[in-house]
């Protein structure tokens, strides 16, 4: 057996509400009254809980707002209702619903205070999803026309017209006040009256009034189609609306995730340790390298980096020694670089032994080639300098230098 459960969320924080558990096709199965829901019958399914909110406490209005997600539409939505608030809006939490066919929503705000009270209520009574609503919401009023309704001391009203709808409530005793303003307001084409007594119908007087029995509010909530729930505002908060409550499915999770937590930053400490000891040990390591270099060439004033000048010194004693390591190394080294340029043709080399470099013609498409040939030789270690260049009709044709970098 499946039902619902219909909360009457109270207008003061802390009293006493009505609860009931309503199936569509039997009634009222079970009721009471306090400040929680207990007692129901083993076996029973409840699909959801529908949450009442009086009508006189929301303001809802059925506006269109053109956006292009939610997030910007409930950006959106304190625009498009703040005209119509006697409340300032740092007071009020407004939310928006999803949009119908005609790209239009539901639009609601109330008191930041009453909503957190009503979400700490919902919570307690633990069943989910849970669907707020006004009470203005079970009315349900034809195209052009308006419905109002006496429940608990207070008139509660809902218009509906192609350029959109409004639903709210007001305490009975200005009802008589209300009645003929509204109808006015709304230009309705009909009005049906639930309710009420001869004041009203006297307020009335001139207007194509419906009259009809009292509201069912308990069977009204049971008969609410789910797309009319799913597309109210959730002034609960969306996680109440959910039909699973995640943060209890995660809960036993917890412990885990604080484990791997733990695990993590045991296993970052490790790796930062690791990364202290390396660089010491980098450290000693250069500290050796430059005693060793120091050592064997003290006419050296200034080390900057051991290895590159270790590597001078010794193409330094090569040519002093003849060169022909040194011409062979350069051509070597020349030849890779200009494999990655296909663009650069050497046409002439000539090794000068006594400065250790080598003199180069080549010919290139444009100036941009030498660079990047410049560039790829100081990458393999190699100094480019450019000895001129002349343009031609099919190229340029340059000079450039070739030693090692200092």
């Amino acid at each position: 057996m499946s039902a619902r459960l219909i909360l009457r969320l109270p207008a003061t924080p802390g009293e006493p509400f009505d609860w009931a558990l309503v199936s569509p096709a039997e009634g009222v199965l079970m009721e009471g009254r306090g400040d929680s829901v207990g007692g129901l019958a083993e076996g029973t399914v409840i699909d959801c809980v529908v949450a009442l909110i009086p009508a006189d406490l929301m303001h809802l209005r059925h506006v269109s707002i053109p956006a292009r997600s939610e997030r910007a539409a409930q950006q959106a939505a304190p625009f498009a209702i703040e005209e119509y608030l006697a409340a300032p809006l740092d007071t009020q939490l407004i939310a928006c619903g999803l949009p119908d066919g005609a790209n239009q929503r539901w639009v609601a705000a109330l008191d930041s205070g009453l909503a957190g009270a009503w979400r700490a209520l919902a919570e307690r009574v633990g069943i989910r999803p849970v669907h707020a609503v006004s009470e203005a919401m079970l009315l349900s009023p034809g195209e052009d026309a308006l419905a109002c309704a006496f429940i608990d001391g207070r008139i509660i009203w809902r218009s509906r017209s192609g350029a959109g709808g409004l639903a709210g409530g007001a305490p009975d005793a200005v009802s008589d006040l209300v009645l003929p303003a509204l109808a006015g307001a709304v230009s309705a084409q009909t009005i049906s009256l639930s309710g009420g007594h001869a004041s009203h119908h006297a307020a009335l007087d001139g207007y194509p009034v419906r009259h009809g029995p009292a509201l069912d509010v308990y069977q009204a909530a049971a008969a609410l189609d789910l797309a009319t729930l799913k597309a109210a505002p959730a002034v609960l908060g969306p996680r109440l609306a959910a039909s699973a409550d995640w943060a209890a499915v995660l809960q036993p999770w917890a412990r885990a995730a604080a484990l791997a937590l733990t695990a993590g930053a045991l296993a970052l400490a490790t790796v930062a340790a690791e990364g202290v000891w390396l660089s010491r040990e980098a450290q000693r390591f250069e500290a050796a390298s430059l005693a060793a270099f120091t050592a064997a060439f003290p006419d050296v004033r200034r080390v900057v980096n051991p290895r590159v000048q270790l590597e001078q010194r010794l193409r330094e004693m090569d040519v002093a020694s003849g060169g022909g390591d040194s011409f062979l190394a350069l051509t070597s080294a020349l030849a890779g670089v200009v494999s990655d340029a296909p663009h650069i043709d050497i046409t002439a080399v000539r090794f000068q032994a006594d400065r250790a470099e080598l003199s180069v013609a080549a010919r290139y498409r444009d100036f941009a080639d030498f660079e990047a040939l410049r560039s790829a030789g100081e990458a393999a270690g190699l100094q480019l300098e450019d000895a001129g260049a002349r343009q031609g009709a099919d190229g340029v044709d340059g000079e450039f230098i070739v030693r090692w970098r200092e």
